[in-house]
């Protein structure tokens, strides 16, 4: 086989060179994801990516800009050429990025990233628009392996983080370029690019050994390095920090590891200390059995232990935290080994849904990860413990005298955070029966932290009323850690809460949230976004407003989304312009119509896929789990899709056919409120099946509508290219647009909005095709 041969020897090999073209790129997506989470917080990771997947796009605008024949005579040297520059190209971004210092203006490292991240995406686009130009004719089994392939993709990015840890990961897509290389190379030409592909499964094989990253990322945090690992879910990095050490997740969270000998005596001794004081056990009730969600480090052992409990459930997501407790750590932190623990890999919310066991507490302390998943941005795994739906489940898992116990950040200055837990525990209260909140919830802040400029606050909600002993007790406890009361029964409120009283009736608290210039509505699983506490309508407004070390990063988030749209929709007309100056004029091009149609198609997939992520993501509980699990189960829907459109009965129907996508979201849309009931089935692994297969059917009927335009549309290899490079631009709108409106009106308003969307595809399509069908028949009655 030579550079010049033509391209039909290229056949047998164009299914591999789609599944692994699209396999590498969901690698790299899922891989820069990760890696810029650590680099950047996890909004600022979002936009980098988003701009950098515009790279795919691109890639696919310059193979549409060259004539049909350039493409065939050149066929096996052009994607030669990408698939060598793939490898270059993340060989050498995996080198950077274990470059890159911590810079203190994350916008400027953001783009800096993306421009770096786009280059092998660029030339992954092309090899993959190319691929599938010369295989137009089979477009419906050639698209259907390209999405199946990126579904086994996504599945493996989860044990293959987990193995090969930290920028090196990056060098497994490159490794799937020079193994394609080699597929379609000739036999005298195979030396080096399989040379290089032994080299590098030879360092991946030794990487995969080891218990750490062979090389990592630059870190920002003071402390002596002590040990690091990664996962799916975040890196973790620990330091010592004098007498102490820090275990600190991705970018920002971070949790003590408290420092306890193994001999008992000396719990008692260190709960004595701040940080170890806790008033979940300040009040004299029964706290025999404990529930602490997200273990962390350990510190709220020792106060459970101190306060007397015999069982103590740590629900804890992060696996690489436990290995570490029962590890590394396990003299350094004896807490963890005593017999009352049991350390428990799960997400809280979902392990108590199907727990038989009723709690004196259950603690929450300063949950928040910020840490990033190829979702997309305020996709975390947070969200699910503090909705309405979350915490009736908690009280109902309660003794009678049981409470649920959370601390979150206070800013005096900025209280919406603060005002949203009060809110949030006043309306479960009450949905759950629990009448007048203001008897069964308490709050209470401690010293002030970070300067002075920010406190935390404490809310315990009870099934039983507070006492009036109770409540001196928790006062004294409040006056020892340097803080206050700040809402009791039956006592004056103390400070700037007074005037958040009216949070504590359902009379008033409508009112009050309305009048709010902050958004503290109680979330619910439909809109989950507790920690964004700015209506992302008013973010214009308050644009140079000051919102606290705190407020700041979600307030951030929102901004960087909306810049990451304006910059997203501008590029994709771009590229839709571009792909409008052919600079062969033989070459036949994407009608208009066919240009919105692909463009439509690209933002209503990615609309369909969040709405599906963001809310089965509660289900589920454990999100790299649950994208895996959305991504793979849809991907392999549309292939499904796909192959079923090109039966010969089908491709006589398309217009029926491509009313499917609008039927089916229509009768997702008004089951959708259901789709909460899978969490109260036997098993994981049931509920796991039932969302399973609803993306997977909703898959199916989406599968149809690419692979139909493309026949419709798409009338040359040059036009396939155009296609695939409009619906991977529109697609990288749709996933940032998706994202605001989700966080704007939730998951179900955001599936209702890619009906109209598939909606006006099917216009477009029905249109073109009757414009055909008149400019034939006027054809055949001049030819008689």
């Amino acid at each position: 086989m030579d550079a010049d041969a033509p391209p039909n020897q290229l056949g047998r090999f164009l299914p591999w060179l789609v599944a692994g073209s699209a396999a590498a790129v969901l690698l790299t997506e899922i891989a820069l994801t990760r890696l810029f989470s650590v680099l950047l917080y996890y909004h600022f990771s979002f936009l980098a990516v988003a701009i950098a997947l515009f790279g795919l796009a691109a890639g696919g605008l310059s193979v549409s800009r060259e004539s049909s024949a350039g493409l065939r005579s050149t066929a096996i040297a052009q994607l030669r050429q990408q698939l060598r520059r793939v490898a270059v190209a993340l060989v050498a971004l995996t080198l950077c990025l274990g470059l890159v210092a911590p810079a203190s203006d994350a916008i400027l490292l953001a783009l800096a990233l993306a421009v770096l991240s786009s280059v092998p995406l660029f030339f992954l686009g092309k090899t993959l628009a190319l691929s599938m130009a010369l295989g137009r004719t089979q477009v419906h089994p050639l698209y259907a392996i390209d999405l199946i392939a990126s579904a086994s993709a996504a599945l493996v990015a989860i044990p293959l983080l987990s193995k090969v840890q930290g920028p090196l990961v990056l060098a497994v897509p490159a490794l799937l370029a020079l193994a394609l290389d080699v597929l379609i190379a000739p036999p005298s030409e195979r030396r080096i690019p399989a040379a290089a592909a032994l080299l590098l499964t030879a360092v991946l094989a030794f990487a995969a050994t080891q218990s750490g990253p062979l090389f990592s990322l630059q870190d920002p945090w003071r402390g002596e390095f002590v040990l690091e690992r990664w996962n799916a879910h975040s890196r973790v990095r620990v330091t010592d920090w004098g007498d102490q050490r820090m275990l600190v997740i991705d970018k920002a969270a971070a949790t003590l590891i408290p420092k306890v000998a193994v001999s008992s005596e000396d719990i008692p001794r260190t709960s004595m200390s701040w940080p170890y004081q806790d008033p979940s056990y300040a009040l004299g009730r029964s706290s025999r059995r404990v529930a602490i969600i997200g273990v962390g480090g350990g510190p709220d052992l020792v106060p459970a232990l101190k306060g007397g409990a015999t069982t103590i459930d740590g629900f804890e997501l992060n696996g690489r935290i436990i290995e570490l407790l029962t590890g590394e750590f396990r003299k350094y932190n004896a807490a963890a080994q005593r017999p009352e623990v049991h350390l428990i890999h799960d997400e809280a919310r979902h392990a108590l849904e199907h727990s038989r066991h009723q709690y004196d507490v259950i603690r929450a302390n300063l949950i928040d990860t910020w840490a990033a998943t190829a979702a997309g941005g305020f996709v975390l795994a947070e969200n699910g413990i503090y909705t309405v739906q979350a915490w009736r489940l908690f009280l109902r898992r309660l003794t009678p005298s049981g409470m649920l116990v959370t601390t979150r950040w206070y800013l005096p200055a900025a209280p919406a955070e603060a005002q949203r837990l009060t809110a949030l525990g006043a309306e479960a209260l009450e949905a759950e029966g629990i009448r007048p909140a203001a008897q069964h919830l308490v709050a209470l802040t401690t010293h002030p932290v970070a300067g002075g400029q920010v406190r935390t606050i404490t809310t315990m909600v009870s099934r039983q009323r507070f006492s009036d002993p109770e409540i001196k007790a928790l006062e004294q406890f409040a006056r020892m850690a340097g803080g206050t009361v700040l809402l009791a029964p039956d006592r004056a409120a103390e400070g700037g809460a007074a005037s958040w009283r009216p949070l504590l009736s359902a009379e008033t608290r409508a009112a009050f949230i309305k009048s709010s210039r902050w958004a503290i509505d109680p979330p619910t699983d439909e809109r989950p976004f507790f920690f964004l506490q700015i209506r992302p309508a008013d973010v214009f407004r308050y644009w140079g407003a000051d919102f606290g070390i705190i407020g700041t990063i979600t307030v951030n988030g929102v901004r960087v989304l909306l810049a990451a749209a304006g910059l997203a929709i501008v590029a994709a007309l771009g590229l839709t312009i571009l792909t409008n100056r052919a600079q062969d004029h033989e070459s036949i091009r994407l009608p208009g119509r066919g240009r919105w149609y692909f463009a439509l198609l690209g933002l209503a997939y990615l609309t369909v896929q969040l709405a599906l992520l963001q809310r089965l993501s509660l289900i589920i509980g454990h999100p790299t789990s649950t994208l895996a699990l959305v991504i793979a189960t849809m991907l392999m829907g549309t292939g499904a899709g796909s192959a079923l459109a090109g039966h010969a009965r089908l491709r006589r129907t398309s217009f029926p056919v491509l009313l499917i996508p609008v039927i089916v979201l229509s009768m997702l849309i008004i089951a959708f409120p259901r789709v909460g009931s899978l969490s109260e089935l036997s098993s994981l692994t049931v509920s796991a099946l039932g969302a399973g297969c609803i993306t997977g059917l909703t898959g199916i009927a989406l599968g149809v509508a690419f692979p139909t335009g493309i026949r419709i549309f798409a009338r040359s290899d040059t036009a396939v290219a155009e296609a695939w490079a409009l619906n991977g631009a529109f697609s990288v709108v749709g996933s940032v647009l998706a994202a605001i409106v989700g966080l704007m009106f939730g998951s179900r308003v955001l599936l209702g909005a890619a009906i109209p969307l598939y909606a006006l595809a099917w216009v477009l399509a029905t249109l073109e095709s009757r414009s055909d069908c008149c400019a034939g028949a006027t054809i055949a009655i001049r030819d008689s």
